[in-house]
């Protein structure tokens, strides 16, 4: 096999005539207007993703104590709860039991009654059309309803009398 053939298919088609000629104009006159907009503007636009980036990274370390103000009663009329393992990549995963609810929306219990032991027998104490009292912090209020997936968690919750 000569040098290099490998890389070659030769089935494949060259870009543009996979994409077309007009498609294949205007990606390249949004680069050259991007790379112009990014020379002229480096600075500012650095600072921009810089902000960003550094924000982000401060509501996921803060998250813990934003959870702790501002905390509120929730009362939710229970439809179902079951348990769930939720993979953690590099970590083993953690057990949580996802509450499903009337009127609040789906509520993940991560506290002492929801380890791995425990997580089972938990989701089995709520019983359909019951109501309970979740008490919910400022970051499941406020940021969690803004990512996608990501449900309001709790490790305060008891029987409404």
């Amino acid at each position: 096999m000569p040098r290099g053939q490998h890389l070659k298919s030769p089935n494949r088609k060259p870009l543009i005539n996979r994409i077309g000629l007009a498609t294949w104009t205007f990606l390249k006159s949004v680069l050259r207007w991007w790379s112009g907009v990014w020379k002229r503007h480096v600075g500012t636009m650095s600072l921009i993703i810089l902000a960003v980036m550094s924000l982000f990274i401060a509501l996921v370390i803060m998250s813990p104590w934003l959870e702790t103000k501002d905390v509120q009663s929730w009362r939710c009329t229970i439809e179902w709860a079951e348990p769930i393992t939720t993979s953690g990549g590099r970590s083993s995963g953690s057990s949580a039991v996802a509450v499903h609810t009337e009127n609040c929306g789906t509520i993940l219990l991560n506290g002492p009654g929801a380890t791995y032991d425990t997580y089972e027998k938990t989701a089995a104490n709520f019983s359909p059309g019951t109501d309970w009292i979740f008490e919910i912090g400022w970051f499941s209020q406020h940021i969690s309803p803004l990512i996608p997936n990501l449900a309001p968690s709790t490790k305060t919750y008891y029987p409404a009398s």
